[in-house]
């Protein structure tokens, strides 16, 4: 299944289910440790699901991502460096502005410290 924040009917998180019927997360027999979760923007602030162990994380930045932004995403996986363990996903564009701040020739090159040398130059 896969979790997701209802902001238009429900205002609540909801589970959809491989049959395509969506279920308050509360009352669905499918729990977020076994679903794929999808957080957005707002819902990184505060939301405290619980993840499995090995849960990975896919986190999407863009052009003048901030610090707290990023802080705020990574922060839903409470057991980071546990188990648990993100990938950082970046446009092209988003890669060659890493690339420059961090002086690299190559953005293949780029790590996740290179990254936060970035988004903290945006903050």
């Amino acid at each position: 299944g896969v979790v997701y924040f209802d902001l238009e009917l429900r205002k609540a998180w909801m589970v959809r289910d491989i049959h395509g019927r969506c279920v308050p997360l509360q009352a669905s027999p499918i729990h977020e440790q076994n679903a794929f979760v999808y957080y957005d923007e707002v819902r990184c602030r505060g939301a405290d699901l619980k993840l499995r162990p090995s849960a990975v994380a896919f986190i999407t930045i863009g052009p003048k991502m901030c610090k707290d932004k990023l802080m705020q995403a990574a922060g839903r996986l409470r057991l980071l460096g546990k188990g648990q363990s993100i990938v950082i996903v970046g446009s092209k564009e988003t890669s060659s502005q890493i690339g420059v701040t961090a002086a690299l020739a190559d953005i293949a090159a780029i790590t996740s410290k290179h990254v936060l040398q970035w988004v903290m130059s945006n903050t």
